[in-house]
């Protein structure tokens, strides 16, 4: 336990990449301010050393460089080997091609997946290795959204910057069954990721830690966000999605990996909503764990493909939650009418908190009325209810439309592919 007025991560030690500039450089300073002793690497050695000396003066922190290019194929193993002491990795982002959609070329491409995709991935495998031995151990990998001001960076970093998401969703699984944690980080969220190296487990003693950073609440509600926000970030409109029926064409108690399929539009209206920096949100009720039909763990396996299928169409998720409750459900999640299950708000509420999201501009789609009461229960401005899934249903669209009122707008369609065209956060 720290003492009152003592840093709180002082004698822990910190390896973090990319650390010469920008966003590598504000985390080290971060951690350094807050006690831990740090290994630095960047393929800049001259602002290398510099970034080093600053934060020795700043912070009298000890500080060691590594000064070496992360692209070159045998380096990623000889920084963890040099770095196999430290407590925590933090992994900052190599910058994605910049320029004009004119000027994006096979080479921008390559480049953005060896310096978003491949460099973190090979040093996360290193890494995980060392620590897995010891059976301890955090690895925080930060991602950076494209710049929306430069288009061959938006096209290829986003594209580059979902498979790495998807990736560290995955690979959470198998570190976390060794004692590893690996998360994701939104860019620069310094304060968040001091509170998390502070007392890691602070949260486990409340929240079950899952794969890929996701947690269950006591009660059995799921959460996962990939890109939280810093806490000084303005709030933002959201596009929240039910996911069976919407974003994944239905299927009965979808529980198989292999039988999740995407809606055809999906990948191209999350991919515009991504563009536009409007926050993406599953919310599904999945009344299939609280019958005792399947568990979390396929639920997860499924959460994996529909997450790589969009990263592969260069679109991303910030966050899924998913409520297991329902009143025939089998104990602990048998709540007559609890707060997280559609169409009450509480799935929708805790994703306001979690993202810091504008929930008076926020929209949802779905399938049945019941998601849009959701989300007339949650303050959003409207909803669109689809045809796909459950929503050729004569009552379900009835339903929905008479949800509507001055202070919740209801449209219709006949997919999520008629976001762009209907819903206001897309200028429709």
């Amino acid at each position: 336990m720290v003492e009152s007025g003592e840093p709180p991560l002082k004698g822990r030690r910190a390896l973090v990449t990319g650390a010469a500039h920008g966003v590598g450089l504000t985390l080290a300073g971060a951690l350094a301010e807050a006690g831990c002793s740090l290994d630095l690497a960047d393929g800049d050695a001259r602002a290398l050393r510099k970034a080093a000396a600053g934060i020795r003066e700043s912070f009298g922190t000890e500080v060691e460089t590594h000064p070496m290019n992360l692209t070159e194929r045998l380096n990623p193993e000889v920084l963890a080997l040099e770095c196999e002491d430290a407590d925590f990795v933090v992994i900052a982002p190599l910058a994605a091609p910049r320029g004009t959609l004119a000027s994006l070329n096979e080479e921008d491409w390559k480049s953005a997946w060896e310096r978003t995709v491949m460099v973190p991935v090979n040093l996360i495998r290193e890494i995980c290795e060392t620590m897995e031995e010891r059976g301890e151990g955090l690895i925080a990998v930060v991602l950076e959204p494209a710049d929306p001001a430069a288009e061959a960076e938006r096209i290829a970093g986003c594209a580059a910057t979902g498979a790495l998401a998807a990736f560290v969703a995955a690979q959470g699984r198998a570190c976390a069954a060794s004692g590893v944690k690996l998360v994701a980080l939104d860019e620069g969220n310094a304060d968040g990721l001091v509170a998390l190296l502070s007392d890691p487990t602070a949260a486990a003693e409340q929240e079950r830690s899952m794969a890929g950073g996701a947690v269950l609440t006591p009660d059995g509600v799921f959460s996962q966000v990939f890109r939280a926000p810093p806490p000084d970030r303005e709030k933002r409109p959201a596009l929240f999605l039910d996911r069976d029926g919407v974003v994944a064409i239905e299927a009965h108690y979808l529980h198989k990996a292999e039988d999740a399929r995407l809606d055809p539009g999906s990948s191209a209206v999350i991919a515009e909503a991504n563009r536009l920096g409007l926050p993406v949100v599953l919310v599904t009720n999945q009344a299939g764990i609280g019958y005792g039909y399947f568990g979390w763990d396929e639920f997860i396996a499924v959460q994996e493909k529909i997450l790589s299928d969009l990263a592969t169409a260069g679109a991303r998720i910030d966050g899924v939650f998913a409520c297991p409750h329902h009143a025939e459900g089998k104990p602990p999640y048998d709540h007559p009418d609890h707060p997280a299950r559609k169409p009450n708000p509480g799935m929708l509420l805790m994703a306001g908190e979690r993202l810091n999201l504008d929930l008076a501009r926020s929209w949802i789609v779905g399938d049945r009325e019941s998601d849009l009461a959701a989300g007339k229960n949650a303050g959003l401005a409207g909803g669109l209810q689809v045809l796909t899934g459950h929503g050729a249903r004569a009552r379900e669209r009835e339903a929905a439309l008479a949800l509507a009122d001055e202070d919740f707008k209801v449209f219709t369609g006949r997919s999520i592919a008629d976001c762009p065209r209907l819903l206001p956060l897309f200028g429709g």
